[in-house]
């Protein structure tokens, strides 16, 4: 199975993912060429797309993020979508969604409400 994220403000802090089952789901009765139709159970899981092309399974699910806590050069706090990943590769302490606007030393830090980006602290640094 593969995953790809989507930047979402609510979405489950991590999944539990194994062969076709995503939190719970069992998603592996999803025919070729069917067409996802979500659900308050499957948006509750944090689905939002499920296709199976050739054979192989393809799902999307929402990964929380919040506003940057840092500047931006144009003042933008945009999140894009993930790539593709291998399920048996998904790490919940991964963000896989990717902070478009953000400066290029920010590093991505998960918070209780989701992941942001941040400037790294350079005093720490310089101290170290």
């Amino acid at each position: 199975m593969n995953l790809k994220f989507l930047a979402k403000g609510a979405a489950p802090q991590s999944y539990a993912v194994a062969g076709e089952v995503v939190n719970g789901l069992d998603l592996s009765v999803f025919p070729e060429g069917a067409t996802y139709t979500g659900s308050d159970v499957t948006l509750t899981a944090g689905i939002y797309n499920v296709e199976r092309i050739n054979g192989e399974l393809f799902v999307t699910l929402g990964q929380c993020c919040v506003a940057y806590e840092c500047s931006t050069v144009n003042g933008s706090h945009d999140w894009a979508e993930s790539e593709w990943i291998n399920s048996a590769d998904y790490d919940p302490s991964n963000c896989y969604i990717v902070a478009t606007s953000a400066p290029p030393a920010a590093e991505y830090v998960k918070r209780e409400n989701g992941w942001t980006v941040k400037m790294p602290d350079l005093e720490e640094e310089s101290a170290a």
